[in-house]
């Protein structure tokens, strides 16, 4: 573990350099994270088993692959795309938000006069990932992709005469990720924020450095409410294992290309495409994971189980280069000054920072192109035939 943990940190230091000293840039915050379980599992006296070399030789090759891959794609030139968006579309967005508003306290209501035991926030979190009434059908609404959407548009803009709008929007992300009990939610509505801030010079590192501290704070409030639990030591180590380090080990039991169909994890937006559709008879795997129970219970197993699932090791390569890449183009186009690609990358920011619990760039593949288009709508200029008469 000591040589990854150097490599790690080498990454790291490479990356802030060569990223000006930017704390959002991917190779960044990919090996920050990483770096940072790593040495969690170095440093503090927890009950979890030795990481084996399956996780070490995966985590290495992931972190390596996408940090260099990010790096390059950094250190071409590009011509910005000055384009700003249109005020009449977001203002659209705003309102049809406001019309939608109803759905998510339907949603509420049903959750809560539920028959499952538990409390409030517990019915509410079931019935997220579980459905209502016996669906087992996660509940992921069309409306807060707009919600998010029409959040950046505005939060981009603001200032002191022109915030209104954004504590409206700031408030329904937020409360859809309460109402859901989502933890990932409420960090991608926490982690969106301080970037666009940060960006627009409103904030500095140490009020990143704050944030990131409330955030936490925030996070163990709902697992506390949600599941019931007393704030005292054994249940913090537990929490900490349980959400930082029990992937790690939960990878180790996988069996590389042991995917029953081809692809089907890594691309499981064709098998659900295509199942829906009737052209294949092959159902799309779940986006709950199943559940291990040795040596650790837990249903996470990092952003590397779908392509070593399918693929093994050279589809961890792979794919590591692939989408580190892409999202170091989505930087790049940043830094340059196109504000279309800021709120892109904005929107992906919580997807570098969760890569040590699982894997979302594909999985939600659906979702993240719903909120692209809605980005990128407004950006779209339609120039009308102009008559001359003669």
């Amino acid at each position: 573990m000591t040589w990854l943990i150097v490599i790690m940190l080498f990454l790291l230091g490479l990356s802030y350099v060569t990223s000006r000293g930017n704390v959002f840039s991917p190779g960044v915050l990919t090996t920050a994270v990483f770096s940072f379980c790593l040495l969690a599992f170095a440093l503090f006296p927890y009950s979890m088993p030795a990481l084996h070399r399956q996780c070490l030789l995966g985590v290495g090759l992931w972190g390596g692959c996408f940090t260099v891959s990010a790096l390059l794609m950094q250190a071409f030139r590009y011509t910005p795309i000055k384009a700003t968006g249109s005020v009449a579309v977001r203002d659209v967005y705003f309102w049809i938000s406001l019309l939608c508003i109803p759905l998510l306290v339907r949603f509420a209501l049903a959750a809560i006069a539920s028959g499952t035991e538990g409390s409030i926030a517990f019915k509410l979190r079931e019935a997220a990932i579980n459905g209502i009434d016996g669906t087992k059908q996660p509940y992921s609404p069309f409306y807060y992709g707009l919600w998010v959407a029409t959040y950046l548009l505005y939060l981009k803009d603001l200032s002191k005469d022109k915030w209104f709008r954004v504590v409206v929007m700031g408030g329904l992300v937020l409360a859809y990720g309460l109402v859901t009990m989502s933890k990932t939610l409420i960090l991608n509505f926490g982690l969106m924020t301080l970037f666009v801030l940060y960006w627009r010079k409103i904030i500095s590192t140490k009020h990143i450095l704050i944030g990131l501290a409330v955030l936490i704070v925030g996070l163990v409030f709902i697992q506390v409410i949600r599941n019931s639990l007393t704030v005292d030591e054994k249940n913090a180590s537990e929490m900490f294992e349980l959400y930082i380090l029990r992937n790690f080990n939960a990878f180790d039991t996988l069996k590389p290309c042991s995917a029953e169909h081809f692809g089907e994890h890594v691309f499981r937006i064709y098998y659900a495409v295509t199942y829906k559709l009737g052209l294949s008879p092959i159902e799309p795997v779940s986006p709950i994971l199943p559940w291990v129970h040795k040596p650790v219970e837990t249903n996470t197993y990092t952003v590397l189980y779908p392509f070593f699932l399918d693929f093994g090791y050279p589809g961890i390569v792979i794919f590591a280069i692939l989408l580190g890449g892409g999202i170091g183009w989505l930087y790049s186009h940043h830094c340059a000054g196109d504000e279309l690609f800021t709120l892109l990358y904005a929107y992906f920011c919580v997807l570098l920072v969760t890569q040590y619990n699982g894997e979302a760039f594909l999985t939600n593949l659906a979702g993240h192109i719903k909120v692209l288009l809605l980005l990128l709508i407004p950006y779209i200029k339609i120039k009308l035939p102009v008559k001359n008469d003669k």
